[in-house]
């Protein structure tokens, strides 16, 4: 008999939950976070936002900025290890990388990430209320549900009845002022949490979240994944989200659309796209909390399988999944039928008929989290059968065929479990249960554990109180998205900048950029130009008419270069330190333009010019305008907003361009100026830099 642990662990590397950036999506972003100082920074700035602040520039600091930084590499990080591991076939999902592949890193270490937030938990706790309060933001503020009259409450209306026509929502002011885009990176933020969720559990839950007295956040993630689930498992003809994605619109259809579309129509794409990913997200996590069960109290395995049942809420997934989809396909006057399934990367892939019992990773989820329920000694002591819990999962037996445990040896154990099930005698639906440990058993008293997590986001008596969300409404619309548009969003033009217009460069062997068209090895001979020894690194830093700033970089003393593996090769990472050579050097104007000229110390090749001009157009360094006159007069001494970052990362370069890259590390200041005859806050100094270089072979 095959052990469970054993069987796991050998396809540990093939449905890892690595959400790996795709070389096509806009999140080819080139951002790059250090392990170390960096790492800190970005981590230190998580922090539990409020529903009332969901939206404002503290929030996208800190979630759409920072957290999808740190996201990015994560993911980046564990693919390259996936991918390594698949090949390898390890025994252990911990198992050290492969020399080479990552330089000296191991897996442990690689993840840096991922064990910065193991060391913090209270980051992580962070992380879960703000998902919490983004999901009452979402359908209590942005969209108000309609109250409808039942006799019990009805979970999955509360999921899906965003839309009812209430005009005080805060959707139509949005819409009104022309508030799209922030907030559609407001709902991707939820998703964004989840996905990092996903990677710090498939390491490990911390420790102190399994503790009898700080179990609350497994607890409101127990009920976050199952309200999630059953999202999932809703009819699709009345689920607007994943109606959208089962049944697109063909192209006459899309073009109408197009041309008709409102602003008040694009948010709800929005949200109807962010729920389903979202959900999509939250099902490995769901698998992840099941691999885990051993290790919780009788409470937590109480909510998971006598409250919200998470072995029949695995059935609807697999019965009708939410990832597979049949369309007819518009192509040349004629029309056929395809299927289509959901890669890793969220994206619709057509699929041969041949290829339709072939698992994807999204397939094998409800998959594992089962298997892990199903052989778990403490889920079959505590979980009550009956006659309609045996019947629902006897549904599943006719899936566990050859095709399927060929690729899943580990559904063996499940399917041993359904023949050993089908021949077990339970009571009949309402007559008592097997288990007489469930807590379904009918003693005269049940007890059930509140959500207070969950609870203390918005208050017990606020929760259906609607003079509470409207007043939450006001305070939003008048603090946070009255005075601002897209157009006029400076925290839109920073999470272009930093987010979406990056190298792809990684510090540890990870590219986020498309191919270039080549292969590493076809053409070394730009590696030779770049990799000769720097002479001088000149910056020139410009802010229109006032004198321009000049800095020389120059190596630090006892900085050791590091070297990163890309798809493009090694890079030697070297550290500089600014020397300042003229001009006021105090605050850096928040959009300046920079420029700089790399001197390399010889000349590789005839005709060649040893300098490497980069720049970059705009800083979009963190900035208010507190004046709308020019002052006539210096002012300092200027407190800075809190959710400034204290320290910004600006790039010059690009690894696509093949050459070397310039990044500039921004401090903050402890106190801001306003110089004569300006309007923006200037809060941060030129602090550090780095170059890298590609490594000739």
């Amino acid at each position: 008999m095959m052990s469970a642990s054993t069987g796991y662990q050998r396809y540990a590397g093939v449905f890892t939950p690595t959400t790996t950036i795709h070389p096509s999506t806009p999140s080819q972003c080139g951002t790059i976070v250090s392990p170390g100082f960096e790492t800190e920074t970005l981590i230190e700035s998580i922090h539990p936002i409020p529903i009332s602040e969901i939206g404002s520039n503290k929030f996208m600091e800190a979630y759409c900025i920072n957290l999808e930084r740190l996201s990015i590499q994560a993911h980046l990080t564990a693919g390259s290890l996936s991918a390594q591991d698949a090949i390898e076939v390890p025994v252990s999902s911990n198992a050290t990388v492969a020399a080479g592949l990552l330089n000296s890193w191991g897996a442990s270490d690689a993840e840096y990430v991922v064990n910065a937030f193991l060391e913090h938990p209270e980051k992580v706790e962070a992380m879960v209320k703000t998902l919490l309060a983004i999901e009452f933001w979402r359908g209590n503020v942005l969209f108000r549900r309609e109250k409808k009259e039942i006799e019990r409450k009805d979970e999955y209306n509360e999921l899906n009845d965003y839309f009812g026509g209430k005009e005080e929502a805060l959707a139509h002011q949005l819409a009104a002022n022309g508030n799209v885009l922030r907030t559609a990176f407001v709902l991707h933020a939820e998703t964004t949490i989840v996905s990092l969720l996903n990677l710090i559990f498939y390491n490990c839950i911390p420790a102190a979240f399994l503790d009898g007295n700080g179990d609350d956040v497994m607890l409101a993630l127990i009920d976050y994944c199952a309200r999630q689930l059953i999202f999932l498992g809703a009819p699709v003809e009345s689920n607007n989200a994943l109606y959208k994605q089962k049944h697109p619109r063909c192209t006459s259809e899309l073009a109408e659309y197009l041309a008709q579309r409102t602003r008040l129509s694009e948010i709800k794409a929005s949200v109807y796209d962010s729920t389903y990913q979202t959900a999509i997200s939250a099902v490995a996590l769901s698998r992840y909390v099941c691999e885990n069960v051993n290790e919780f109290g009788p409470s937590l395995v109480s909510r998971m399988l006598e409250v919200h049942d998470f072995p029949l809420l695995m059935v609807p997934l697999i019965e009708e999944p939410p990832w597979t989809r049949r369309r007819m396909l518009e192509k040349g006057g004629t029309s056929s039928m395809i299927w289509e399934k959901l890669n890793e990367h969220n994206e619709w892939d057509v699929v041969s008929p041949t290829d339709l019992l072939r698992l994807t990773k999204h397939e094998g989820q409800p998959w594992l989290a089962l298997y892990h329920l199903v052989t778990s000694k403490i889920c079959r002591e505590a979980y009550g059968l009956d006659d309609f819990r045996k019947s629902s999962l006897m549904r599943l037996r006719r899936y566990l065929q050859k095709p399927i445990l060929d690729q899943l040896p580990v559904l063996n154990e499940v399917a041993r479990y359904l023949d050993e099930l089908s021949i077990l005698g339970v009571p009949s639906s309402g007559h008592g249960v097997h288990r007489p440990s469930s807590l379904a058993s009918s003693s005269g008293l049940l007890m059930q554990r509140v959500d207070t997590l969950r609870l203390s986001i918005v208050g017990k008596t606020q929760v259906n109180n609607p003079s509470y969300w409207n007043a939450v409404i006001e305070t939003q619309w008048n603090d946070i998205f009255s005075t601002i548009t897209d157009s006029r969003d400076h925290m839109l033009r920073r999470i272009g900048s930093e987010i979406y217009g990056g190298s792809g460069l990684d510090d540890h062997g990870a590219k986020a950029v498309s191919n270039p068209g080549t292969s590493p090895q076809d053409d070394n001979n730009w590696k030779l130009d770049f990799s000769r020894p720097v002479e001088k690194v000149m910056l020139y830093v410009h802010n229109g008419n006032e004198p321009t700033i000049v800095f020389e970089l120059v190596t630090v003393e006892d900085g050791n270069a590091s070297i990163t593996d890309t798809l493009l090769g090694p890079f030697r990472r070297i550290k500089l330190r600014p020397k300042p050579i003229s001009g006021d050097v105090e605050a850096i104007f928040p959009h300046a333009k920079v420029d700089a000229k790399v001197q390399f110390c010889s000349v590789s090749r005839a005709g060649l010019d040893h300098e490497l001009s980069l720049s970059i157009d705009s800083l979009l360094l963190a900035t208010t305008q507190p004046n709308s006159i020019p002052n006539e007069y210096e002012e300092v001494g200027v407190s800075l907003p809190d959710h400034f970052p204290t320290k910004e990362w600006r790039q010059l370069g690009d690894l696509q361009d093949k050459r070397a890259i310039l990044q500039l590390g921004f401090k903050r200041l402890e106190c801001g100026i306003i110089p004569a005859g300006c309007t923006y806050l200037r809060a941060y100094k030129l602090d550090n830099a780095f170059i890298s270089q590609p490594v000739a072979c």
